[in-house]
């Protein structure tokens, strides 16, 4: 089972990161009145019952002092309970195959307890009221994520389980270096962002020429990284 926890600051508590995005707002060319409340959290993925996870969330992932939590099986509606009407959900993410150091920590810390998650990835969870249809792409990736980094999901999150990275399928490349010309090693070296000279080009296209055949893409590659200047 996906569950997601939800950390909201605890009633009497400042909302630091709702303050940080309103703030920043009207730079972002965005409605000064905008409203904005937010939490951080975790979809934790495994065989977990409701007693487990929520001691988790409480004795772990919180701080009971200055937090409250909300915690369900992803898609619940206690989860799309918005604070006050008119607010909608943004979720903010690490695409899938991107490092996400704070949540391999909590899965450690999670198996520590001795109830092994099979999987953990953070989340940031923002509501937004008060900002026009026209200007959500600029709410998106000017205050609330990273577009190289992070994924965004408005309104609910509409997945069962946490995937890291497409699958993949092996295709062998092969790169038809001896039938290339200077000028076709040239350009390759620049359009395949080797970064290798004309020389050096010629020095691989002849070595392969004397062992009978092209080099595969991945051969190309790693003689480009291991022949750059940082490298060597």
């Amino acid at each position: 089972m996906l569950w997601e926890v939800d950390i909201y600051p605890a009633p009497g508590q400042p909302d630091l990161l709702a303050e940080q995005v309103a703030g920043e707002a009207p730079d972002a060319g965005l409605p000064a009145e905008m409203r904005v409340r937010a939490a951080r959290g975790y979809l934790v993925q495994g065989d977990l019952d409701r007693d487990r996870i929520e001691r988790i969330a409480r004795e772990l992932l919180a701080d009971p002092i200055v937090e409250r939590t909300v915690v369900a099986p992803v898609g619940d509606p206690a989860l799309t309970a918005p604070p006050e009407p008119g607010f909608e959900p943004i979720h903010v993410l690490p695409k899938a195959g991107v490092m996400d150091p704070v949540a391999q920590s909590a899965q450690q810390a999670i198996a520590d307890f001795g109830v092994p998650a099979d999987a953990v990835r953070t989340l940031k969870k923002y509501w937004i009221a008060g900002v026009p249809e026209g200007l959500r792409e600029p709410l998106y990736w000017k205050l609330l994520a990273n577009e190289a980094i992070e994924q965004v999901v408005a309104g609910p999150l509409a997945f069962d389980r946490l995937e890291f990275g497409a699958p993949y399928r092996f295709e062998r490349v092969t790169v038809p270096l001896e039938g290339m010309d200077d000028a076709a090693l040239e350009r390759l070296s620049r359009e395949g962002q080797l970064f290798l000279t004309p020389a050096e080009m010629q020095t691989i296209r002849d070595y392969f020429r004397q062992l009978g055949r092209d080099p595969t893409d991945v051969e190309l590659e790693t003689l480009a990284q291991t022949w750059s200047e940082h490298c060597s």
